[in-house]
Order: structure tokens, then sequence, then C-alpha cells
């Protein structure tokens, strides 16, 4: 018998599962430049949540089933702005939907071509 609510349960494991996964791979990313550097390579955490760090997460929304895709990316945008509010004050973590479609859809989710970042302070963007 199919659950509705183990269904979402699931959904949103997965989900923290993947803002986890970004904190995590942020984290290794910064030690790995801080490495390159020729800095210290074990600090505290402290000290790699200071750095400024730009990361992007990338989605692929094919145009045939665009319909059975955007709820799922709806769910995945609001996480990601939930994320945001738990990610160091200096990393941006951009959104990039790649697709082979029309992006009508995509305008009404604020993702957009013309959304561009013209540097590392600005707010993090959907493009």
């Amino acid at each position: 018998m199919y659950n509705s609510n183990t269904h979402k349960q699931r959904r949103v494991a997965v989900i923290c599962l993947c803002v986890a996964l970004l904190y995590i791979v942020g984290c290794v990313a910064v030690l790995l430049q801080q490495a390159n550097d020729g800095t210290e390579l074990w600090t505290s955490m402290d000290v790699i949540e200071r750095r400024s760090f730009t990361r992007a997460a990338f989605v692929y929304l094919p145009k045939d089933q665009k319909h059975r895709f955007l709820h799922q990316l709806k769910w995945f945008l609001r996480s990601w702005e939930e994320m945001r509010g738990f990610e160091p004050p200096d990393w941006r973590t951009d959104v990039v939907v790649v697709t082979d479609g029309s992006s009508k859809s995509l305008e009404h989710l604020n993702c957009s071509a013309t959304n561009k970042r013209k540097n590392r302070v600005d707010a993090p963007v959907c493009v």
C-alpha cells in the first residue's frame, strides 16, 4: 500500500542529505584551496566559514519531461532557499538550470539567464 506521507518523508530526507553534502563539499574545497595556497591545511571551522567561497548546483530539466520534474525543481529551490540561511555569510551557492526547452516556466521560479551576480558579495541566484 502506497503511503504519501512516507514518500514525502523520503523526499525531505533526500533534500536534507543533498544540503549536507553541499556543505561538506564546500568545506573540502576550502581545505583544498588552503593546501594550494600553502596555508595551514587543518584549521578550525571558524576559519573555513569566514573564507569567501562560491559554488553551484547544476540541475538538468529535459523539455519532454518538464511537467514531471518541475515539481521536484520547486522543492529543490525551496530547500536551497532554506539552506542559504545556514550557509556561512561569505559563501554563495548558485543554482544553474540547464534545459533544452522553453524557459518561461523557469522565469516564474525566478530562474533566468539574466540573473547574474556581478561580484562575490551579491546574493546567490538561480540561472
